[in-house]
């Protein structure tokens, strides 16, 4: 079981934030344990060391001074005093030995006077016979005299370290041991969704297309959840475009078979002589078409392309509907059908001439395949009411198309059963490609209650430099 637990988090990340967490928690608990002992040691800091000598040694001067002017009964309650407030035992002698105030020396700092009298001076250090308590021997000068000055202090009463640090250490182990389970735990926590993400993405990969990381992190509300969100957004959209690409396959591999088969038929036929010119203008027919296919579907395998790149340039909206107008005049008035551009001012833009004329065009001709003989097309090009977009409008007074079908309609292929013309199911779906391109919007709507259709192209100026 521990085996595989290891397996299961066996990554660098886990580790690092493992390892992070419980260093981190190991020094919380070790430093104050290490800084108790080294106050719990006989030896004080020297910092401390120093500062209580130096209090010692200004209590000594001060109370010299006061032997020198006041007297040995001033003397004595002075020492008194500064004894009971630092818990101290000052002896003060003279350099030749004698105890200060008084005919009779101190036992207990008979020792280290003769260190002094033999020239060795003590720091404050620790004296191993009494518990707590340092001693310090040194010489002072005052008005150009020696005076041997040895003084015990105790420190003050605080909770018996030694004791307590032996009961301490199975304390410190557990609860090293205790961190060390909270870390794993955290950086678990931290893992885990890392490896769910990692699970779910390589399913995907494996074309396991319906795999969503959402369920497992939803109820975490964190960035884990947020990113486990941004996950299935993604993937949500990777498989509408492979579906579309599977879609798209589908469509061409039925638009070429069509043809191709109806060419298999021609030639079948051109073995007898009275059908031979009929079978050929059929095949030279069906060529063109297989042709103006491929080529719109390499145009919009282009257009889809990430890298594409697109020329621009200074172009006149209403100069290019212009020329679409004057183009289609013929195949319009071959159906009998009427074309023109409303008048107004130019519309100059910023863009791809060739890819907006193509785009224009397709709309125009799509008009002139899908509405029966003597139906009306009008071509507009102006600006928005604010004055932000640039807009070429086509529109018809055809039969429309039904208002569910409208979003479909710039689908590659789409076609409307029992709808006039023979189109490749194309045009619509390169001219909302070539917008987008030019970070514009195509709309679709119906051009009045009574039918038709209105197809409107929205540019924006500044976006284009």
């Amino acid at each position: 079981m521990a085996t595989s637990l290891l397996n299961n988090f066996k990554g660098h990340l886990f580790w690092r934030i493992f390892l992070g967490l419980w260093l981190s928690s190991t020094l919380l608990l070790v430093v104050p344990a290490l800084l108790f002992s080294q106050i719990a040691q006989r030896e004080l800091p020297p910092n401390i060391q120093s500062r209580i000598e130096s209090i010692i040694l200004a209590n000594a001067r001060s109370a010299i001074l006061e032997y020198r002017v006041a007297g040995q009964a001033q003397f004595k309650r002075t020492l008194d005093n500064y004894n009971a407030q630092l818990d101290t035992r000052l002896y003060i002698f003279s350099s030749s030995g004698k105890t200060l105030g008084s005919s009779t020396n101190s036992s207990e700092a008979t020792a280290y006077l003769d260190l002094l009298l033999r020239g060795h001076e003590t720091r404050l250090k620790s004296v191993k016979s009494m518990r707590k308590v340092f001693v310090l021997a040194r010489w002072v000068t005052f008005e150009q005299q020696k005076y041997a000055v040895v003084a015990y202090f105790r420190l003050p009463d605080a909770p018996e370290l030694e004791v307590i640090l032996p009961s301490l250490w199975p304390i410190l182990l557990a609860s090293l041991f205790i961190a060390g389970v909270g870390s794993a735990f955290a950086a678990r926590a931290l893992v885990r969704p890392i490896y769910q993400l990692q699970s779910v993405t390589r399913q995907f990969a494996a074309g396991h297309l319906d795999k969503r990381i959402g369920p497992s992190l939803k109820f975490r509300n964190d960035e884990f959840s947020d990113l486990g969100n941004d996950f299935d957004w993604m993937a949500e959209r990777l498989t509408i475009l492979i579906d579309d690409k599977h879609r798209l396959m589908r469509d061409i591999s039925h638009e070429l078979r069509s043809p191709l088969a109806r060419i298999r038929l021609a030639l079948a036929l051109t073995s007898k002589p009275e059908k031979f010119e009929s079978a050929l203008q059929s095949i030279d027919r069906d060529i063109d078409r297989m042709d103006i296919l491929i080529g719109e579907i390499l145009t919009l395998a282009k257009l889809e392309h990430s890298n594409f790149q697109h020329q621009m340039d200074a172009v006149d909206l209403r100069e290019l509907c212009e020329e679409i107008v004057e183009q289609s005049q013929m195949e319009a008035n071959s159906k009998q059908q009427s074309l023109r551009l409303n008048p107004g001012p130019s519309v100059p833009y910023h863009g791809d001439a060739s890819l907006l004329h193509r785009a224009i065009e397709n709309i125009v001709r799509n008009a002139l395949q899908h509405t029966p003989a003597g139906s009306e097309i009008w071509l507009d090009a102006g600006l928005s009411p604010d004055t932000t977009m640039a807009e070429v409008s086509v529109s018809d007074n055809g039969p429309g198309v039904p208002a569910s079908m409208l979003n479909q309609l710039c689908t590659p292929f789409f076609r409307i059963e029992g709808g006039h013309g023979k189109g490749s199911g194309l045009g619509l779906s390169i001219a909302s490609r070539v917008v987008g391109l030019h970070s514009g919007t195509l709309h679709i709507d119906a051009a009045s209650e009574t039918g038709g259709l209105k197809v409107l192209i929205s540019l924006p100026l500044k976006s284009i430099s």
